[in-house]
């Protein structure tokens, strides 16, 4: 409940922000205003974080909204929430997020700051944190084979808050994705990624090797439906298993 209630107070208020009785002025305030907005919403059969610990067996519900102007200035609210029947909490969550993303000289930066708002993440504690990111990436055509080709890095440290029994750590995905257009309304993609994770939220440290296949299936312009999986294979077991995920999502920009 804690999620579906942040998410949609984020979503009402975001709309609320360009509400008009006249919807061709609200087209037009949002393209002279230069904000643009993207809601979505995920659904998978389990919550494995990006280093590989799976925060929840619950099949969830991932919904999204995000607010970015053309500068690239954005703010973010994602969530959590597990399909348990009220059996408990574990896995739920929601962060807010505030970044900035665009081009600087060669390459494509994505970086900002996140409040992850944890409800009995991982050791059955709540236990909330801010963090601290950045993706550096870089964008290659190859057109005689019709692929893009963008390799990319990502570092973020997490802060936990004062009095936490968590210690500040950090972890870093390297990776590379493959992307293929298919009759104009499809992409598919192929993600492989190395990730080093160092101990955040009072797990182990360990090296964990992912790999994600999924597909962008354009319905129309402003709306896509994202079929994807992905598994995590850890070099080192301990607080992490073999864990394969897959899900579909459905995203509207506007």
């Amino acid at each position: 409940m804690k999620v579906i209630c942040s998410i949609l107070f984020a979503f009402c208020f975001s709309t609320g922000l360009l509400a008009s009785s006249n919807e061709v002025a609200v087209v037009e305030e949002v393209q002279e205003s230069g904000f643009s907005k993207t809601l979505a919403i995920d659904f998978f059969n389990k919550y494995v974080g990006q280093s590989g610990v799976a925060y929840t067996h619950d099949s969830v519900y991932q919904p999204s909204v995000t607010v970015e102007h053309d500068s690239g200035l954005y703010l973010s609210v994602w969530g959590s929430g597990a399909f348990n029947n009220g059996k408990d909490k574990i896995g739920n969550e929601v962060d807010y997020i505030a970044g900035w993303a665009g081009d600087v000289g060669p390459v494509s930066i994505d970086t900002g700051v996140g409040y992850y708002d944890f409800y009995e993440l991982c050791k059955g504690r709540e236990e909330n944190t801010w963090a601290l990111f950045i993706e550096v990436s870089k964008e290659f055509e190859l057109q005689d084979l019709g692929l893009t080709l963008t390799p990319s890095i990502y570092f973020e440290e997490d802060i936990p808050e004062p009095g936490s029994s968590y210690k500040r750590d950090f972890y870093t995905t390297a990776g590379i994705e493959f992307r293929k257009g298919f009759f104009e309304k499809a992409e598919l993609y192929f993600f492989p990624a190395l990730t080093y994770d160092n101990g955040v939220y009072g797990v182990e440290s360990c090296t964990v090797l992912s790999a994600q296949l999924g597909a962008d299936i354009f319905v129309s312009e402003e709306m896509k439906i994202k079929p994807t999986t992905i598994y995590y294979l850890p070099f080192e077991k301990g607080d992490r298993d073999g864990e394969f995920v897959f899900g579909v999502g459905l995203e509207y920009s506007f």
